[in-house]
């Protein structure tokens, strides 16, 4: 609690120094252009704390975000107009005012370029792999982008035309209001070697897992390098793959079937309904993924239901009928198939080679890897759905962030997965080829259950969930966020530590440069053509959050954010709008080109208003703060 305070207290003192900087700016071209300083305040409101130096008032306001450089003549005193005013802002030539309001974004500006300057000569940062990928980590399975064929593990070209760099150009292009976006990419079969261009658009759609108005085509995540990274107090003997084999930096490449591309693909095939069988059809085995049904969902004739009662008598399982697990397909007593159950095959994936539709007289030798028999065993066995891990084990190499996309155009050696997958659920199976490693059969839990066994850690997470829902109060939100702790209480786990690899990304400082500043611009352009919500901004304590979050990953990461928010602050402060740096800037433009004053109760009409938007803007972009910080279960 001590170390969480003092990071958000840094956090804080940061932000300061860059407001400081800021005004800084202001302050000292004010003096040098011979203007008068009555003030420098860090942070607005009430004075907290406050100190004479020469003829200028130093304080510390009471609400940290913020500051003012207030000088002398920027409003009526007594009779005499701003102009008046010996040493006034307004009395001065428009050009000396055009200078001092630069002065503000300059010192930030510069901040910025020299945070990134140091942060290449120290090496770069550390970010995650998947940032800077253009492959695919997880596509929505009901989607049209889905329909059409793309799958994780597919890499993305262009998106509208544009070359497709890395996941924040999707991201951005999903925030805007558009009705569909134009996709091409490269569907890659990597067990057959073969490629295939598509280029198409897809509606766009509001999806309830992400922010309200954030539309989406159906990715949902950019492929990640994913590997076991081990607790400070080690494995939980609690967790469903304590025993399974797993060692620590191991890599998860593939799982039930499929290359293993993200965390939340790797949750979707943990938590769908399937098994993997080991099958013999003629002289020939082969593996595919079959879905494992409930009985209750499939539409079966009296006499059918009579013979899986009899199955289940036959297997002395004691579950009712219609809670009993089973696939769509009608067995004899030696698991032979003789008939399909329902004409409606769902969960087969023609890209696939491990998702075959069965045939009649196909015999089946395995479920989840373990031997069978008779129709018997099988029914024991389809009741639990064992998960089956293959891993890579090696040592990584640090990786450039420019050679990111090499990891997935090779991915893992195709003819050592097959060696291992051919032979499971067969007499002397192999479980190492290579690198490669399959693990024992991982028998999946939920949290609420590891929680209830005496996992802590699990415990403390759950009940940080149902402390955060209970803040929300009574609001249609809360409804919202019950449903969705009731399926992470529910969901099956593995128990895993995952972590994306990281890599260097360490641009030169003009190139970083350049990139933050057109982010920056597409935003704030975004913003004011009306394309992009303000609710999507980050706020003040958003700011905070990441800041914090920089602190604790380091030296490195802390200066990155630094930079970035600095520039942020002085390209927002270069916005045309009366209230701000930029406002004044175009005010002085307009009086040098036109060689007339503005009236004093023109300036006024023209910045109160502008006072009183930005105000309220900042008030809503703080609310929108604290709701995604209550909100953030949502995330997981």
């Amino acid at each position: 609690m001590i170390n969480q305070f003092f990071s958000i207290l840094l956090a804080i003192i940061g932000i300061g120094v860059l407001i400081f900087l800021h005004e800084l700016g202001h302050y000292f071209m004010a003096l040098k252009r011979g203007m008068r300083v009555e003030t420098f305040s860090i942070g607005f409101g009430r004075p907290i704390y406050s100190w004479n130096r020469g003829n200028v008032k130093w304080q510390i306001g009471s609400l940290p975000f913020g500051g003012f450089v207030k000088i002398a003549g920027m409003q009526k005193e007594g009779e005499k107009e701003p102009e008046e005013i010996e040493g006034g802002f307004f009395a001065k030539k428009p050009l000396d005012r055009l200078i001092v309001a630069l002065a503000g974004p300059f010192a930030n500006i510069l901040f910025a370029f020299f945070a990134f300057t140091l942060l290449w000569l120290l090496g770069g940062r550390e970010s995650p792999l998947s940032s800077h990928s253009q492959y695919i980590g997880w596509v929505d399975p009901s989607s049209d982008l889905y329909k059409s064929g793309l799958r994780p593990g597919d890499r993305i070209v262009s998106y509208d035309g544009h070359p497709f760099r890395d996941w924040h150009d999707l991201l951005y292009t999903s925030a805007l209001k558009r009705s569909e976006i134009r996709i091409a990419a490269e569907e890659i079969s990597r067990f057959s070697h073969r490629v295939v261009l598509l280029d198409q658009s897809f509606p766009t759609y509001q999806d309830g897992r992400m922010l309200e108005g954030i539309k989406t085509i159906g990715l949902f995540a950019p492929a990640s390098y994913l590997y076991y990274a081990s607790p400070n107090n080690g494995l939980s003997s609690l967790s469903p793959i304590y025993d399974s084999g797993i060692q620590e930096k191991d890599r998860i490449v593939w799982a039930d079937g499929s290359l293993v591309f993200s965390v939340q693909q790797l949750s979707q095939l943990i938590n769908e309904p399937s098994l993997f069988l080991t099958v013999q059809r003629n002289k020939t085995t082969f593996h595919t993924r079959i879905p494992r049904m409930m009985l209750s969902t499939l539409n079966l004739s009296p006499k059918e239901k009579v013979e899986i009662d009899d199955w289940r008598y036959d297997a002395s399982l004691r579950k009712r009928l219609d809670d009993l697990y089973l696939i769509p397909y009608l067995l004899n007593a030696e698991a032979i198939v003789e008939a399909p159950l329902t004409k409606e095959y769902v969960g087969f994936d023609a890209r696939n080679p491990y998702t075959i539709p069965l045939l009649k007289n196909d015999r089946i030798l395995a479920v989840d890897g373990e031997k069978i028999s008779s129709r018997k065993e099988f029914l024991q066995k389809a009741q639990q759905h064992r998960v089956l891990v293959i891993v890579e084990r090696k040592e990584y190499p640090s990786v450039f962030w420019k050679k990111t996309d090499a990891c997935f155009a090779s991915f893992v050696s195709m003819d050592d997965l097959r060696t291992i997958i051919s032979s499971i659920g067969r007499k002397n199976g192999v479980a190492t080829a290579g690198s490669l490693h399959l693990l024992k059969p991982i028998l999946p839990t939920t949290p609420k259950e590891l929680a209830e066994k005496g996992d802590e850690e699990t415990a403390k997470r759950l009940q940080l969930i149902q402390k955060e829902v209970e803040a929300l109060g009574s609001s249609s939100q809360k409804q919202m966020a019950i449903q969705e702790m009731g399926k992470e209480r529910s969901r099956l786990v593995l128990g895993l530590p995952l972590q994306d690899l990281k890599v260097t990304y360490n641009p030169s400082p003009l190139s970083l440069f350049y990139k933050s500043g057109a982010e920056v611009y597409k935003i704030l352009s975004s913003l004011l053509r009306g394309q992009l919500h303000p609710k999507w901004l980050v706020g003040p304590l958003g700011i905070v959050e990441i800041v914090k979050k920089s602190w604790d990953e380091g030296v490195k990461e802390t200066l990155y954010w630094f930079g970035f928010i600095s520039l942020n602050l002085g390209f927002v402060n270069l916005l045309p709008l009366p209230v701000l740096d930029g406002g004044y800037l175009l005010l002085s433009l307009i009086e040098i080109v036109s060689r007339k004053r503005l009236k004093p109760k023109t300036l006024d009409r023209l910045i109160f208003p502008f006072f009183v938007l930005l105000v309220l803007l900042f008030l809503f972009i703080l609310y929108q703060d604290i709701m995604r910080i209550f909100g953030r279960y949502l995330h997981f």
